[in-house]
């Protein structure tokens, strides 16, 4: 069970890692930063509704990339 654990959550990072990054940035900063959508944009210079539209729009791609074959984001 740990280490299916590492594995999904390898597979999780290399699907951040291939956001593009201004998806990544704004998703990173509010999932992992815990930055509310306000403070992420106003720390990039963005509305909040463009942050919001960017971690929604990131979070169906991550979606769709972890429901790919595990094999797809192989190390």
């Amino acid at each position: 069970a740990v280490l299916e654990d590492l594995q999904e959550r390898g597979r999780l990072q290399r699907a951040v890692a291939s956001l593009p990054a201004s998806y990544r940035e704004v998703l990173v900063r509010h999932v992992y930063g815990e930055e509310s959508p306000e403070e992420v944009a106003r720390q990039l210079g963005l509305t909040t509704s463009a942050v919001r539209t960017r971690i929604g729009r990131a979070r169906q791609q991550l979606e769709a990339m972890l429901a790919e074959a595990p094999e797809a984001l192989a190390a």
